[in-house]
């Protein structure tokens, strides 16, 4: 969301913007300098704190262990060599472990979350928590990610963060990340032709097994 100095409110559309409003805006988006990131201890709740979170809490821990680095490894791919060119992102572990991407289903969901900044600006929330799917035979995690003002994003940036996301995880055959890029890429590029709103959100999720396991 937008918010000018000229504007009390969002700003939802750039017909409410100014030229040389909207100039500042692209301008500070792609020039400001890179977020410098830093590391939060995520907070895990007490086992007997009368939420109903212990059932099941313990044994599904590793998800923590197997994504401890996973934020300096996505920082990481900062240059135009890289295996990905992803662009100026930078992810940002957060303490609180309640995750808000997933819904609520009987409970509270709790694994990792992260904000994600494009240069200085924050602009989205990263969140990975593990899989009901987890069973003797593996362990399975699922990422899912939403990016606010897609549209206003180079897309071998949004590709290249959503790759990166994903990378740790060996998907299920029947769906691919490339699949899974592309249906959220094509989600909202269809609901931008279908509204004409360059505001909108791109919501990536992916599931899949940790290799050697």
């Amino acid at each position: 969301m937008l918010w000018t100095k000229k504007h009390q409110t969002p700003v939802s559309s750039f017909s409410e913007l100014s030229n040389s409003e909207h100039v500042l805006w692209m301008r500070n988006l792609f020039e400001t300098p890179l977020h410098i990131h830093k590391r939060n201890e995520i907070k895990l709740p007490d086992l007997d704190d009368g939420l109903g979170l212990a059932s099941g809490l313990e044994s599904r821990q590793w998800v923590y262990h197997a994504f401890r680095d996973f934020d300096l490894h996505v920082n990481s791919f900062h240059e135009p060599d890289q295996v990905y060119d992803c662009g100026p992102w930078v992810i940002e572990q957060q303490s609180d472990p309640f995750l808000s991407l997933f819904g609520y289903d009987d409970g509270p969901i709790i694994g990792i979350k992260y904000k994600v900044f494009y240069n200085s600006h924050e602009t989205g929330i990263l969140e990975i928590r593990p899989s009901s799917e987890s069973s003797q035979d593996g362990k399975y995690a699922l990422i899912s990610m939403q990016i606010s003002n897609a549209m206003f994003f180079p897309f071998d940036h949004l590709e290249g963060l959503m790759s990166l996301a994903a990378e740790r995880l060996l998907p299920d055959p029947s769906s691919t990340k490339s699949d899974a890029i592309s249906k959220a890429i094509n989600r909202t590029m269809w609901e931008f032709n279908r509204t004409g709103n360059a505001w909108l959100d791109l919501d990536f999720e992916f599931s899949g097994k940790l290799p050697n396991d």
